[in-house]
């Protein structure tokens, strides 16, 4: 998974493209990391250029679900696509996140 990440107006943006799997929780971990830094109110991840993800990654977005949460931070999955998009259908994250398509 290839991960971009910029801070705009109080708004954590990041774009995730690739597969997103077991293996890249070292990649996404910063993503954390990040939510104490400059006053983030909210945290927007475009999945419109991620073509797979796991069960472990699914983990890894209920987890930052969890932490945006505890620090008030509004959350938003935008675009996700495909077989992204049939997965969460089928998670049912729809009733756990805001997703945008």
């Amino acid at each position: 998974m290839e991960l971009t990440s910029s801070i705009q107006d109080r708004t954590l943006l990041v774009t995730l493209s690739g597969q997103f799997t077991f293996g890249d929780s070292k990649v996404f971990r910063p993503v954390l990391d990040m939510l104490d830094k400059d006053n983030i109110a909210s945290v927007v991840l475009n999945l419109a250029p991620l073509e797979f993800v796991d069960s472990a990654a699914l983990g890894m977005l209920l987890l930052l679900r969890d932490e945006t949460g505890k620090r008030k931070q509004q959350l938003i999955l935008r675009g996700p696509q495909g077989q992204v998009r049939k997965i969460f259908d089928v998670a049912r994250f729809n009733t756990l996140f805001s997703i945008e398509h």
